[in-house]
């Protein structure tokens, strides 16, 4: 279990040292039309591949709606499904603003928390909300390890 956790905090490390920076306005598409809040996050290049995929996918239907999201999209990025909900795995790097409340609220589920690195996991349809969290300063989404 160390080994795995430290496997991924230096993957996690290692992978914010060439990081995306993203600036979005994010809003809970769960009906109920927030108002939109501002934050910078940074994302790694396989986060905002993501970001960029689940945009253009959710564009295509009115925010109200469940949000089913493609074949390609599941396979692509390794979405699971539990109980008729998809969730997306990552780690997120987290500062002293950041409020557990706010994140619990959108269904996001804190696992392990390793100093200021966390792993969570993400309601695909609360993605934009994670993104405009408070205190997350970084996401890195889950990614396949393939064997050579």
């Amino acid at each position: 279990m160390t080994k795995y956790l430290l496997f991924f905090t230096l993957s996690f490390l290692i992978a914010s040292c060439c990081n995306c920076s993203h600036t979005e306005k994010s809003q809970d598409n769960s009906g109920d039309n927030s108002v939109p809040k501002t934050e910078t996050v940074k994302l790694s290049s396989t986060t905002l591949a993501f970001y960029k995929n689940y945009k253009a996918e959710r564009v295509k239907i009115p925010p109200e709606s469940k949000f089913i999201p493609s074949a390609a999209l599941i396979n692509d990025f390794h979405l699971s499904k539990v109980d008729d909900e998809f969730y997306i795995n990552g780690m997120i790097k987290v500062n002293d603003k950041v409020n557990i409340e706010e994140l619990t609220a959108y269904g996001i589920k804190i696992n392990t928390k390793a100093g200021n690195i966390w792993t969570v996991v993400v309601p695909v349809d609360s993605f934009n909300n994670l993104m405009g969290a408070k205190g997350i300063e970084y996401i890195q989404i889950d990614e396949q390890v393939k064997i050579r």
